[in-house]
């Protein structure tokens, strides 16, 4: 018995070679161009199973090169966003930075992290909204809601007065812009239409605040908001 399983194996491999050389016969008959060719010109049939392989491979390598360039470019475009989102301009005396809005607290103050990373809290400067609590809670949550539908979840720019940056809780003091405000040719009216600010005093969620130093816009708020209680 165990000479009989040792042998096993090779009546195997002799009928795999019989079943070989009959499909081989089989194809000649057909006329299989590759069969009579590496039987008649294997010389031939060598050369061009060698430039299939080497088309593949070329293919392949093509297909690596382009992945490899498609990957660069994405981080080279990933790069170019995040540099632009941390770099930090001047305009007129005041502070320019890219942020993403990720809490809004209430109607006049959010969190965000700057494009630097950076985690901070934001009162927007010149305006005061209801608070949150006792008779004025209602006007509270509107405002808040109406500044969550505006800014929640963008990216902004956070424009700052030089003199006066931070409030007494450490909060940065901001004008928060909805388009690059370096693109404005006239601030003053952008201050009414492109910034939270004057957006929830122009809608009626918020009352002008006029703080020293930041003053620059303040006219601008009182004025407008002046206009909108003299039109009801």
């Amino acid at each position: 018995m165990p000479t009989i399983m040792r042998g096993m194996p090779r009546f195997a491999s002799l009928r795999i070679m019989l079943g070989a050389k009959k499909r081989k016969k089989e194809s000649l008959k057909k006329g299989d161009p590759e069969s009579l060719l590496e039987r008649y010109m294997p010389d031939l049939a060598d050369e061009q199973v060698i430039a299939k392989r080497r088309r593949r491979k070329r293919a392949f390598v093509a297909i690596c090169i382009a992945a490899v360039l498609c990957v660069g470019a994405f981080f080279a475009v990933r790069y170019a966003i995040d540099a632009k989102r941390a770099e930090v301009k001047t305009l007129d005396g005041m502070v320019i930075r890219m942020a993403q809005i990720t809490v809004v607290a209430d109607g006049d103050s959010c969190e965000a992290i700057l494009g630097d990373g950076t985690e901070t809290k934001v009162r927007f400067i010149g305006v005061d909204t209801p608070e949150m609590g006792g008779d004025e809670f209602y006007d509270g949550l509107d405002a808040k809601r109406y500044t969550e539908s505006v800014i929640k979840g963008r990216w902004v720019w956070l424009v700052t007065e030089e003199k006066g940056q931070y409030d007494k809780y450490g909060r940065l003091l901001a004008y928060v812009w909805l388009v690059d405000p370096t693109e404005v040719s006239d601030l003053s009216a952008s201050v009414l239409t492109d910034t939270i600010n004057g957006m929830l005093i122009v809608n009626g969620y918020a009352e002008p605040l006029r703080i020293r130093p930041n003053t620059t816009f303040a006219d601008v708020f009182q004025k407008a908001y002046d206009q909108a209680h003299s039109q009801g």
